[in-house]
């Protein structure tokens, strides 16, 4: 089996599984190819609330950041699942578009939740035309967003909730007659039940380029905006032509966010401080990580790496970690200062002032506040499994709190998922590698003190 998803607080686990002998080769097996390609008998997906075997599902489309809300495919219809109880939702008696598409290790195209798991949108198509409807969670209220003329690629729900950002073909930029997806389509999303090999597909000169337009969540007419870097709480972050970043409001209106022009990638934006973290490209070298808002610019003085993908915020952490060359760096955006950290280190987990860091065979608590390096444990080699749950992290062998910034105890078994109280899923059957999957039974286990052993 391969865990495929698992509640922040381990009420909930989707699994893929193989439970019948699909091949007719006399053994129930599935292996894992030199390519990280599955072979062997039929994966299929499982929701197991609670305890027991679960039932089947098609496949996993989506799930709340806070774990309590799931969409997915059973029986062929999309369904919106709350799992603390009631009757599912059929969004496709809702008109949804399900379809999926190709893109590696991304959300559905279609079906997004916001940040706090209060707010569900979805594309939704009828009578030859399609609109974004953003619905309530709490009270199934709905809004409708109208992107206007063409065909809608893409979807999403920024992690406020307050904007809808979408990618929209509006001209046959292929020259074929018709408008079509930048990427293919595809039957589910490629990377739900896939083995402990991470693959990639790509596609070059493949359909029409999309333009980008941002709606309020609250319903209305979408604009077009060609010029967005990323959405924030209540304004949205902008670059203009020459390279000038400016906030504006829905209503167009400008202040300019730090002087000067920045050519270059997104590494950060907190939403709540209005603070964006830029690699802004120089005449000669690498790009320049400068820190900016409204009315505010610093030059970090560090280089970095350039790269093409645009990163959104999803979350407002206070720490955020970034890799000049084989340097570490912490940016505080509380006191919009630096942290330097030693050559090789790398960051596992921020929470508040702390930072929980690797340091060669080493643990280390980082607060940024009182100023204070504490070494937490040190690990055996080679260091394998890592698994997050905010504020928790598995470091094997050792589960450590950054919150609370000490260690809560150790699991002798390799991790599948942990929640955000400690507990940690383990495989009692046969522990998962690059070369097999994990057999069963599953179990949620709590740490053991650092002192103890466990078989």
């Amino acid at each position: 089996m391969v865990v495929d998803a698992a509640s922040p607080h381990g009420s909930w686990v989707v699994v893929c599984q193989a439970r019948e002998d699909t091949n007719g080769d006399g053994v129930i097996d599935v292996r894992v190819g030199p390519r990280g390609e599955l072979g062997g008998d039929h994966m299929q997906p499982y929701l197991i609330v609670g305890k027991g075997t679960g039932r089947p599902i098609d496949e996993l489309v989506a799930v709340d950041p806070m774990g309590r809300w799931l969409v997915l495919r059973e029986d062929g219809r999309l369904l919106l699942v709350d799992t603390t109880g009631g009757d599912p939702l059929d969004l496709d008696a809702l008109g949804v578009d399900s379809r999926s598409d190709s893109t590696p290790y991304a959300q559905h195209r279609s079906i997004s939740f916001d940040g706090a798991g209060t707010q569900l949108a979805y594309i939704r198509s009828a009578g030859g035309k399609s609109d974004i409807v953003v619905r309530s969670l709490a009270d199934g209220s709905e809004r409708v967003v109208d992107p206007g003329p063409g065909k809608i690629w893409r979807a999403t729900l920024d992690t406020t909730g307050n904007w809808v950002v979408i990618q929209m073909i509006t001209q046959d930029t292929s020259g074929n007659g018709r408008l079509g997806w930048p990427v293919p389509e595809a039957e589910r999303l490629p990377h739900r039940c896939a083995g402990p090999l991470p693959r990639y597909a790509a596609w070059q000169d493949r359909g029409d380029q999309p333009v980008t337009l941002v709606a309020r969540a609250s319903g209305g007419r979408a604009k077009l905006m060609t010029s967005l870097v990323a959405p924030l709480r209540d304004r949205l972050l902008v670059r203009l032509p020459g390279g000038e970043i400016y906030v504006r409001s829905w209503k167009g209106k400008r202040v300019r966010f730090g002087d000067g022009t920045c050519l270059g990638h997104l590494v950060h934006a907190d939403v709540d401080r209005e603070l964006a973290l830029f690699a802004c490209q120089q005449e000669e070298g690498r790009p320049l990580l400068e820190l900016r808002g409204p009315g505010y610019r610093r030059e970090l003085g560090v280089e970095v790496a350039g790269q093409e993908v645009q990163v959104w915020p999803t979350s407002t952490p206070r720490l955020v970690a970034v890799y000049p060359g084989q340097d570490a760096l912490l940016v505080d955006f509380e006191t919009r200062g630096t942290i330097g950290l030693q050559p090789r280190d790398r960051v596992l987990l921020v929470d508040g002032p702390r930072a929980l860091v690797r340091r060669g065979d080493s643990l280390v608590l980082i607060d940024v506040e009182a100023a204070q390096e504490q070494p937490l444990a040190a690990l055996p080699r080679p260091i394998v499994d890592v698994r997050r749950q905010p504020p928790v992290v598995v470091v094997s062998p050792f589960v450590v709190d950054v919150r609370q910034g000490k260690v809560l105890g150790q699991e002798s078994h390799r991790p599948l998922a942990v929640t955000a109280e400690g507990h940690v899923l383990v495989a009692l059957g046969r522990e998962q590698d690059a070369d097999a999957l994990a057999v069963g039974p599953l179990q949620w286990r709590t740490p053991r003190p650092v002192s103890e052993t466990r078989p």
